[in-house]
C-alpha cells in the first residue's frame, strides 16, 4: 500500500513538473515528423504554436494524444480542467491545417 500511495504521489508529482516547454515543443516536433505525416516545416510550425497557445500539461495531454499513451492521457483527464482538454483536441485537431495553410502561403 505504501509503495502504490509513494507511485501515486511521484506520477502527480511528475505530471506536475512536466517537461520544458522547449523539451515539449522538440518533442512535439519529432513526434509530428514520425508520426502525422506531414512536412517537416509544418511540423516545426505546430512545435512553435503549440508553445504559444497552450500551457504546459495541455502540450503533455497532445503529446500522449499522439503517442496513444493511454496512461498518461488518462492521469491528465482527471486532472486538467475541461475546457484545457477541449483546447488540447482542439488543437490536435486545428494545427496541422493551419500551419500547412500557413507555411504555404509563406512559398
Amino acid at each position: 500500500m505504501k509503495h502504490t500511495v509513494a507511485a501515486a504521489a511521484l506520477v502527480i508529482f511528475l505530471i506536475g513538473c512536466g517537461d520544458s516547454s522547449d523539451d515539449q515543443r522538440a518533442r512535439l516536433v519529432s513526434l509530428c515528423d514520425q508520426e502525422l505525416n506531414v512536412p517537416s516545416q509544418v511540423c516545426e510550425c505546430i512545435g512553435v504554436t503549440a508553445e504559444t497557445e497552450l500551457n504546459s500539461d495541455e502540450r503533455a495531454m497532445v503529446i500522449a494524444m499522439i503517442t496513444t499513451d493511454q496512461e498518461t492521457a488518462d492521469k491528465l483527464r482527471a486532472s486538467l480542467p475541461m475546457e484545457s482538454m477541449v483546447k488540447s483536441g482542439m488543437f490536435m485537431a486545428s494545427a496541422p491545417g493551419r500551419c500547412a495553410m500557413q507555411k504555404q502561403s509563406e512559398m
